[in-house]
């Protein structure tokens, strides 16, 4: 995986004010120089959390020069050209030269962008190696593996060499946040640095510096680290991601980016496994006061989605629900009876439903002798379609409703979207939900055959 990509297509750029938060901030005087663009305007825009938000406009002459000074945030940038191309850049120094031509940028005598640009080559190298590796070895990963190996033997050398300007600027925070494992396929074929990898994966980085916000890296790798590197269940992503928030409270600027960030993204994820996480980071961070900086009207929307699963989460026991046969009589069911019991809500009016309402009735035939049950719970009051839709496809499953409303379906269940299914083991306890017909045949194949 390649951080340091030309971004554009997927981040958006966000015009802001020339005003910043509470940061390290430098005066530095850009001078910039360009034989490609005359008499136009280019924009200075700074990496911040997920974005790269702009926030100064440079204007070039007649002759291709600019000149701008102002105070800024130490951090990662770049000048986004009439074309959106990218010259990306540090700014952590007074004078800043910059001479652009059709081949080349210059840094003139830029420490802080002569490390950075050097190593930025060098990733690109390595990446478009690694690319050719895996298109001339046909997925052989052993093989690749070992001439990666090879390869990132330029880097090692780089920051040997370099060692004592890596440690003195923010170009080498950068860089030693980059300089970790980007590619898990790769690391996957090194047994011995399968640990190292979840380890070490975020060492380069310091939650609690607060110019680390204002580079690309801060965001990606985290990211990545959340998404690919941690095993997807709700315990362990909570774990780390408590840690992390921990760690970036003495920077602000962090902890609110991260706490917003993945608060916003679990809210609206489609994985089960997150909403536990969702609950966990409202109860334990907005509801004892931890993020003032959110709106109340957004808190209390927030709490009013996570009643709307309470009942629905895994590792619950969901309420019984109050249903009616096709004949009117009271349906009894027992979740300890049968080692797996289904939950499908659903509604003959969902054209979704029509579709895959009768693959999981031939789940249900295939596992139904071997200690799977199946209640089929209809969610409107449309009598008439539920049965005629249960006749014509044949559903010998238990079916239930509450047409006349009678009971708590409506009260203790919000289904958002059908068919919403959930798995129930025989303690009574949700074990998955959101699953395909497919995936649930292949579960019961491997736990009741």
């Amino acid at each position: 995986m390649n951080y340091m990509r030309a971004i554009l297509p997927a981040i958006a750029i966000v015009f802001l004010s020339a005003c910043y938060a509470e940061a390290a901030e430098i005066r530095t005087q850009i001078r910039f120089k360009t034989s490609l663009w005359a008499d136009t305007v280019g924009y200075l825009a700074s990496f911040r959390g997920n974005s790269l938000k702009v926030i100064d406009t440079l204007r070039i002459d007649e002759k291709g020069k600019c000149r701008r000074k102002a105070s800024y945030p130490i951090g990662e940038y770049a000048i986004v050209l009439p074309d959106r191309s990218q010259i990306r850049l540090i700014i952590n120094e007074k004078k800043l030269t910059i001479t652009q031509d059709s081949e080349t940028t210059d840094f003139g005598r830029s420490l802080e962008n002569n490390l950075y640009q050097d190593f930025l080559d060098i990733e690109r190298q390595l990446e478009k190696k690694r690319i050719q590796l895996q298109s001339n070895n046909s997925g052989d990963l052993k093989i690749i593996s070992e001439k990666v190996d090879q390869l990132e033997i330029t880097r090692t050398l780089f920051l040997s060499l370099n060692a004592e300007n890596v440690e003195k600027t923010f170009a080498g925070k950068i860089i030693k946040a980059i300089s970790g494992p980007n590619d898990l396929v790769y690391y996957s074929q090194h047994p011995s640095s399968a640990k190292w990898v979840k380890k070490d994966f975020l060492r380069g980085i310091d939650f609690a510096d607060e110019t680390m916000y204002y580079t690309e890296i801060f965001h990606l790798r985290t990211k990545f680290y959340m998404e690919r590197v941690l095993e997807q269940n709700a315990d362990t992503i909570i774990n780390n991601l408590v840690e992390l928030l921990e760690k970036s409270k003495p920077a602000q600027e962090n902890f609110q980016f991260l706490f917003s960030y993945y608060m916003s993204s679990y809210s609206r994820s489609k994985y089960p496994q997150h909403e536990l996480v969702f609950k966990y980071l409202f109860e334990n961070y907005c509801a004892t006061g931890q993020t003032p900086w959110i709106e109340e009207a957004q808190q209390m929307r927030w709490e009013a989605e996570i009643g709307s699963f309470q009942n629905l989460l895994i590792g619950t026991t969901p309420v019984q629900i109050e249903l009616y046969d096709t004949a009117g009589n009271p349906l009894r069911y027992n979740f300890s009876h049968h080692q797996y019991t289904l939950l499908i809500f659903w509604s003959p009016g969902c054209a979704h439903c029509r579709a895959e309402v009768p693959q999981y009735y031939k789940v249900y035939q295939k596992h139904k002798d071997k200690g799977f049950e199946t209640i089929a719970v209809y969610t409107e009051i449309f009598e008439d379609e539920w049965k005629e839709f249960i006749k014509e496809e044949n559903l010998s499953w238990h079916n239930g409703a509450d047409t006349e409303q009678k009971g708590n379906l409506k009260r203790d269940f919000f289904i958002s979207e059908t068919p919403a299914v959930i798995l129930v083991d025989s303690s009574g306890i949700i074990v998955d939900k959101r699953f395909t017909a497919g995936v649930l045949n292949q579960f019961l194949k491997a736990n009741l055959d």
